[in-house]
């Protein structure tokens, strides 16, 4: 089935692909669509997945209100647990900014540890793990 889709594809046929399996839209579809009762309310193009949002794991001592309420310029869903920060964020490139912030404020950092999110967390990011589906 994957072979005839990329050869409709080639010739310049659309196809909606309707699926649960996001690993196979990974690997089949040029574009995503996020569909929520019945209104789109994200399209990404799936060549951008690369260069989307990351899971930034920062491993750090002395964390304030100040420097965390800092981060959200980069990112959000900003989490601490001890001495682990995460949070996502849109660029891998505002890496050395983001660890510049922290050391400016103090924080002493041992380690930033980006992680490529996965569609089926971009999806989780975008409809919510109570999704309705």
């Amino acid at each position: 089935m994957r072979d005839i889709i990329h050869e409709l594809r080639e010739e310049g046929t659309s196809v909606f692909l309707n699926s649960h399996l996001l690993s196979e839209i990974e690997v089949t579809c040029n574009r995503v669509a996020f569909i929520r009762h019945g209104e789109v309310v994200r399209v990404m193009e799936m060549s951008s997945l690369d260069k989307n949002a990351s899971m930034l794991t920062i491993r750090a001592i002395g964390l304030t209100p100040e420097s965390l309420a800092g981060l959200a310029q980069w990112g959000d869903d900003i989490r601490v647990d001890g001495d682990h920060l995460t949070m996502t964020i849109r660029r891998d490139s505002d890496l050395p900014e983001i660890n510049r912030h922290l050391v400016e404020r103090g924080v002493q950092v041992y380690a930033l540890t980006p992680n490529r999110l996965s569609l089926e967390e971009i999806f989780i990011e975008t409809l919510g793990k109570d999704s309705g589906l």
